[in-house]
């Protein structure tokens, strides 16, 4: 089960939800011992991969999606 209640969850969702997104991760990686996670997801078209990390430097969440493969 994954825990959407955390804030990289909570900064995922946001950015799903921007992009008109209502769907939830089938999973969520974190690279260890860093502020980084990975919310991988399956839309109608295809899967995507988006990263979220704390940047400490600028005290800010920072959203990137790193992958995204068509399944047509």
């Amino acid at each position: 089960m994954i825990d959407l209640s955390t804030p990289e969850a909570a900064v995922a969702q946001q950015y799903m939800t921007h992009k008109g997104l209502s769907v939830k991760p089938y999973c969520v990686e974190q690279l260890e011992d860093q502020s980084c996670w990975y919310f991988l997801y399956r839309l109608p078209e295809g899967h995507l991969e988006l990263e979220v990390y704390f940047n400490d430097k600028t005290q800010e969440w920072e959203t990137t999606v790193t992958t995204f493969t068509l399944t047509h």
